[in-house]
């Protein structure tokens, strides 16, 4: 009898066994989908404030160097931008501070993400990775080139809180499931685990490795916390950042059981 049945029993482990495969890859898809509308979204904001600050770049008191009035009219519109910690001057050939809306009455100094910026070659990249040392921070550090005379002179930089990415993915991704969202250096600008005590700080060297071999996919990790997951993810091309989305390992887990690391 047994021998009989044993057709029977390698077939329904074959149907079973594809219909895990099925499932699995369904999942991992919506990951991925949920991976790419999270980095629409951080797109959005970032540009957004790339936006408002290349416009601040470009007021006529900047072009003066009339650098108090430049000042307060950065005041003026951090009132519309509640999520802009601090807004800072940088000349580029000396590299120091010329002002700043949180520095009043301290000693200019030499902020090592701009000095990257500066010196990095790479002008085109305005999002900075995550940084800043203004009350509310880390932050992502935005900077906008001012030139004269085909020469960079100048460079206006903004440390822009995370606030909003965070709550784009909680929204996003709800318990059991996990995510989080890194940038170029692998740093976290927002998780789903531990925010607050994990923004800034490195992922576990899964995510990186990942990102490193190609702009998305699935990969198998171990989090920071010591727990198995596979992982969906995508990097945007627009700010090199990073959103990963948990998924199962097994049939016997639901989406996210895992954690991202």
């Amino acid at each position: 009898g047994i021998v009989a049945l044993a057709p029977t029993l390698v077939f329904g482990a074959m149907v079973a066994a594809g219909r895990f495969q099925d499932e699995r890859a369904d999942r991992e898809a919506v990951a991925l989908g949920a991976a790419r509308e999270l980095n629409a979204h951080v797109d959005a904001e970032l540009n957004g404030a790339l936006s408002a600050l290349s416009v601040l770049a470009t007021s006529t008191a900047i072009s003066e160097e009339d650098w108090p009035r430049a000042r307060a009219r950065v005041q003026g519109v951090l009132r519309d931008q509640p999520l802009w910690r601090d807004v800072f001057l940088t000349d580029a050939i000396s590299h120091r501070e010329v002002w700043s809306i949180q520095g009043e009455g301290r000693a200019p100094r030499v902020r090592e993400h701009v000095l990257a910026f500066i010196e990095g070659n790479q002008l085109d990249r305005r999002i900075g990775n995550v940084g800043g040392r203004a009350p509310g921070c880390p932050c992502v550090v935005l900077h906008q080139p001012i030139v004269r005379n085909d020469q960079l002179r100048y460079v206006l930089s903004a440390e822009v809180s995370v606030d909003n990415i965070q709550a784009a993915l909680n929204r996003a991704v709800q318990e059991p499931n996990v995510g989080g969202i890194v940038d170029r250096r692998g740093n976290f600008v927002a998780r789903t685990i531990s925010p607050q005590e994990m923004l800034g700080r490195p992922a576990s060297t899964y995510l990186p490795d990942a990102i490193h071999r190609g702009s998305s996919g699935v990969y198998e990790g171990t989090t920071l916390e010591g727990l198995r997951n596979r992982t969906a993810f995508e990097t945007s091309t627009f700010s090199g950042f990073s959103s990963h989305v948990a998924v199962p390992r097994s049939g016997l887990s639901i989406l996210g059981a895992g954690s991202l690391g």
